[in-house]
């Protein structure tokens, strides 16, 4: 179907779109990328030995935190990646739907707004839980720097 002639800039809103989600994906890839590199500095840079039990737990949570949030960006970075195929597979419904009602097909598929809301809800968590284990790493320097 083509929506030129009814919708003007359609194009422009699709590739605006594509731009859109190219640069979440992005970001949430850089993101990914420097918590893990920072996971694996830190557990290499981590001394066995510290006098208060304190410290330990509070790196234990840190690291604990951030590994969660690690798993939860991977999840993010990948769900952005199967955006496409999630997208196929509605469009490939509306098809199958259209030629058994018999009726025009409708080209303009998208998610389900529940689904596209609970993965911003998904992406938001996934960002303050990377950020307090931030939150706790300095907590923990802190500690660590007073108690030394």
């Amino acid at each position: 179907m083509n929506t030129k002639k009814y919708i003007p800039g359609t194009d422009t809103l699709k590739n605006l779109n594509n731009q859109s989600s190219e640069t979440i994906a992005m970001f949430f890839q850089h993101i990914l990328l420097v918590a893990s590199s920072m996971l694996a500095i830190i557990l290499s840079l981590h001394e066995a030995q510290y006098p208060t039990m304190c410290i330990r737990v509070v790196f234990l949570l840190s690291t604990v935190l951030l590994s969660l949030g690690i798993l939860m960006l991977g999840i993010v970075v990948y769900n952005h990646a199967q955006r496409h195929a999630v997208l196929l597979k509605i469009l490939q419904k509306e098809v199958e739907e259209a030629n058994k009602n018999q009726r025009a097909v409708d080209y303009n598929v998208c998610e389900p707004e529940d689904k596209i809301q609970k993965k911003i809800k998904f992406q938001n968590i996934s960002l303050i839980v990377v950020f307090a284990s931030l939150l706790s790493f300095a907590i923990y320097m802190v500690l660590r720097i007073i108690c030394s």
